[in-house]
């Protein structure tokens, strides 16, 4: 891979490589003497290594931007990807133009995600908005719990509850017990009409599920 970046990359007029590297931390190493516009790291996932070598070029580079290239779009990676300062993460599958493009675009101050990132990062906003907005009691869910909710405010019986979430009707029994006296509610169809006023429907406001804090 890094062979095929490094030939793409030689073979566009405005930019230059500058210097390569097996391994995040032998970067920071060939690179001492050489003052970096972008750092692009090519690592299956963000390791403690390659951190502290991005820690180390950050400090000797201020003005640097960094755009990773990995393989996973899961929420650690991307967390700590930004908390570490990445100006963009791009996903392997990326065509290797469009690394040259995104190299352009992060030393000109944008940020650059791809489209599978974009959307766990939308999803994450519109989950975490969705939370703040949930009546304080319903945060008390299990993650369970939400999803038996969610099915019980549609409208459906215990057995179909249990099909559709794969658990016994007596399984799903003791989730409505919890999850009534976890909300405070007589019985079921009172757990209903909360869900409706509250947005908590089959799809939720605005299509939205219910929320749940673990």
């Amino acid at each position: 891979m890094r062979a095929g970046l490094t030939a793409i990359l030689r073979a566009e007029p405005d930019l230059r490589v500058v210097g390569e590297a097996g391994q995040a931390v032998g970067l920071a190493g060939h690179t001492a003497e050489v003052r970096l516009d972008v750092v692009l790291l090519a690592v299956p996932v963000l390791e403690h290594d390659d951190v502290r070598a991005l820690r180390s070029l950050r400090r000797r580079n201020p003005d640097a931007a960094f755009l990773l290239l990995g393989t996973s779009a899961d929420d650690d990676s991307i967390h700590l990807a930004l908390s570490e300062g990445a100006a963009g993460y791009l996903l392997h599958t990326s065509p290797q133009q469009k690394v040259a493009e995104a190299i352009r675009a992060v030393h000109a101050g944008e940020r650059v995600f791809s489209r599978a990132i974009q959307e766990r990062l939308i999803g994450a906003f519109l989950e975490r908005d969705r939370r703040d907005a949930a009546p304080p009691v319903l945060r008390e869910l299990t993650d369970r719990q939400a999803e038996v909710f969610r099915e019980l405010a549609r409208g459906l019986s215990n057995a179909e509850i249990g099909a559709r979430l794969h658990l016994s009707e007596a399984t799903v029994k003791k989730y409505i017990t919890r999850i009534l006296a976890t909300l405070g509610m007589r019985d079921r169809v009172q757990a209903v009409v909360f869900a409706h006023q509250n947005g908590v429907t089959g799809t939720g406001r605005n299509g939205h599920s219910p929320s749940a804090s673990r």
